[in-house]
């Protein structure tokens, strides 16, 4: 998928170089971050693989922040003809339908109950929201059915398209398939008008089937019992749009991801004033408004104005799970998911002194400083110079600079919840792989 850059004024060949390793370097980034979510998880030990994969993620997305200061993505100019041929996409469509096949082993095997939340909570307690609201009753109140008293936590857009497999009667599951599908497909879309040639599209392509093959094989259970496939499709729907800023892609996006996880609402600041003050100026304030408008008429008028305590019980809910998590299983038995290489929440519970409602509350406070920071420092950098980068590529890569600190200190690492990371990547390969235009000196 080498590409040859036009790169107007300096040193030709020192440019070229210096494209051509960082996409070498993104390259092994992503994949080191691909095997210690998948293969190698764990492998380097409870301290340093989490490490690591902090600096993977972080690499990826601080090499693409460099690039953007010195390169653009291509105008797509391929021809109608070209754009029209069929045979390139059958490679992916053979590769959706096997995986596909697999996926209905994978979630055949684990038949949904409503009443059994004994592995796992989340799908029953989408269904139980779900079927409330068929029903007409209040889909937040408490849940009480499994032994134990749970506060719905979910956010609309994280159950309401349940809604249709519940009505057609097919396992909720599917829709988690086809949501992270179609964003797969959104990703090619926009692969296809960078890679003309046939066999460079068609090796790209099998980059997010290999990525998606990787955890069927090594995490089956985060597509079993999880629904996570389905926010990691919204947060790649979202990357994507920053390739075009289209209001509506760019609009509906955003509205998805902070309707289902308020993961990057932190970030979002950013992106709106990064908008503001670009000759974007005018599409941030309607994609504000659009914003807005939608999470009046989804979440706020039809739930939160009904029960105010809602969004607070659902909080404090969070952290009644985290503490008894944390909590150990016994004597020589550290809390579990503390230790298998994903999050550091593990120094703050070891090194921390104290009870564990301090070591948390510790970490809670770290997780917010830390999670501003990742966004303030790529900020300022970004205003200091304001002109100097191109502003589709920075954005993609402060997202992921983001949200790699987010997920790395979150209070509970559960490895399902790191799907929606390093989904990223994929948007940052295709970036790095793409023909990049050197942007002319005279606009730096």
């Amino acid at each position: 998928m080498s590409h040859s850059e036009s790169v107007p004024g300096g040193n030709t060949v020192r440019q070229a170089l210096s494209l051509r390793k960082i996409r070498w370097m993104v390259t092994a980034a992503v994949l080191l971050e691909w095997a210690l979510l998948t293969f190698a998880r764990g492998s380097l030990g409870p301290h340093l693989s989490p490490l690591v994969l902090l600096a993977a993620s972080l690499l990826s997305g601080v090499a693409v922040t460099w690039l953007s200061r010195r390169f653009t993505l291509p105008a797509s100019t391929l021809s109608k003809a070209s754009a029209k041929r069929f045979l390139p996409w059958l490679l992916p469509l053979l590769l959706l339908l096997i995986l596909a096949q697999r996926y209905d082993a994978i979630i055949g095997s684990v038949p949904l109950a409503v009443n059994d939340a004994a592995r796992s909570d989340i799908i029953p307690q989408v269904m139980v929201l779900v079927r409330r609201l068929l029903s007409g009753a209040f889909p937040y109140l408490p849940i009480d059915i499994w032994g134990y008293t749970l506060y719905p936590t979910y956010l609309p857009l994280q159950w309401l398209p349940f809604l249709l497999p519940e009505w057609l009667g097919f396992d909720y599951r599917w829709m988690s398939f086809a949501v992270y599908f179609f964003s797969i497909f959104l990703l090619l879309r926009y692969a296809r008008k960078h890679f003309h040639k046939d066999i460079h599209f068609m090796i790209f392509s099998l980059l997010p089937f290999a990525f998606t093959a990787l955890y069927f094989h090594y995490d089956p259970a985060l597509f079993a019992f999880t629904i996570e496939a389905l926010i990691a499709g919204y947060y790649l729907i979202f990357a994507l749009s920053l390739f075009s800023l289209r209001l509506l892609p760019a609009a509906s996006g955003l509205l998805l991801t902070l309707l289902s996880r308020f993961s990057i609402v932190l970030w979002t600041p950013f992106y709106f004033l990064a908008l503001f003050f670009s000759p974007f100026r005018s599409k941030a304030i309607r994609i504000a408004i659009i914003l807005l408008a939608g999470f009046l008429a989804i979440y706020v008028f039809p739930f939160l104005l009904q029960d105010p305590s809602i969004f607070f019980n659902g909080y404090r809910y969070h952290s009644v799970a985290a503490l008894a998590e944390w909590t150990p299983r016994g004597a020589d038995a550290g809390p579990w998911h503390l230790y298998r290489g994903y999050g550091l929440a593990l120094f703050f519970y070891e090194y921390i002194p104290g009870y564990l409602v301090h070591k948390l509350h510790v970490l809670q406070r770290s997780h917010l400083i830390l999670s501003l920071l990742a966004v303030l420092l790529p900020a300022l950098l970004f205003f200091r110079h304001r002109g100097r980068y191109e502003l589709r590529l920075y954005l993609t890569g402060s997202l992921k600079i983001y949200l790699a600190v987010f997920y790395a200190f979150i209070q509970i690492p559960y490895h399902y919840l790191y799907l929606v990371p390093a989904i990223l990547t994929l948007p940052l390969l295709l970036i790095v792989w793409s023909p990049l235009q050197k942007i002319p000196e005279s606009t730096n």
